[in-house]
């Protein structure tokens, strides 16, 4: 016996090869996807703190308006979810661009930690294996400690222990 399959154009109209009603047809979906990305659109032109703005690019993998954000000025260090910096989730979901941009602005703190207490530089070689990003990080991970004059390694910085 002979499976059937719906050929493309029945989809489209939404009915399958038995003639009932597929779930959703083609030209729904792509209505939803462009309602989505008129929401997002909008909401990108919206009064929303351009932190916030920057995180929801970040989180969607959008590099070009996340890069547009961080050249007009968005706070690269805002929380993701109120926990995680977004320098630690654009790496956890290999936006490399992303992270590029935001290491670029000059404005990241790499002495941020993650809820687990995790720095940049442990992100990028623990989670995404990306040891070149990994170096780069901690280079100027450590180069800012000895600039705010902290040790990464003892309780009396002021961040050690205090993460989210």
């Amino acid at each position: 016996m002979t499976q059937s399959v719906d050929p493309p154009s029945a989809l489209i109209a939404g009915t399958s090869a038995r003639g009932s009603k597929t779930t959703q047809s083609i030209t729904e979906l792509l209505a939803e996807f462009e309602a989505g990305e008129k929401a997002v659109s909008d909401f990108y032109a919206g009064p929303a703190d351009p932190g916030v703005k920057l995180a929801v690019a970040v989180e969607r993998g959008d590099d070009e308006t996340a890069s547009e954000f961080i050249a007009a000025g968005a706070d690269v260090n805002v929380l993701s979810g109120g926990r995680l910096p977004l320098i630690h989730q654009a790496i956890g979901l290999g936006h490399r661009r992303i992270v590029d941009a935001i290491l670029a602005s000059g404005r990241c703190d790499l002495t941020a930690r993650d809820f687990e207490g995790r720095l940049a530089s442990d992100v990028a070689a623990r989670v995404t294996r990306d040891m070149d990003l990994a170096e780069r990080l901690a280079e100027e991970q450590a180069r800012q400690f000895r600039d705010r004059n902290l040790d990464p390694r003892r309780p009396d910085n002021p961040d050690y222990g205090n993460w989210p």
